[in-house]
């Protein structure tokens, strides 16, 4: 599965979330999410993904 969207704190983490939980694959395309607020915000969120092997279960 490769996830893009908008509100990268929400709904691509929440995806990505769903997706582990049913033990699909999956890889998320960083340039293809966004989000509402700042772009500095969008760097925190994906910082927070990261680090967990971009496993968000």
């Amino acid at each position: 599965m490769v996830v893009m969207g908008v509100t990268t704190q929400v709904c691509v983490k929440s995806t990505m979330r769903e997706a582990n939980d049913r033990c699909y694959d999956y890889l998320m395309v960083e340039y293809g999410t966004t989000t509402s607020d700042f772009l500095e915000l969008k760097v925190i969120y994906l910082a927070m993904i990261m680090p967990q092997g971009s496993i968000v279960g």
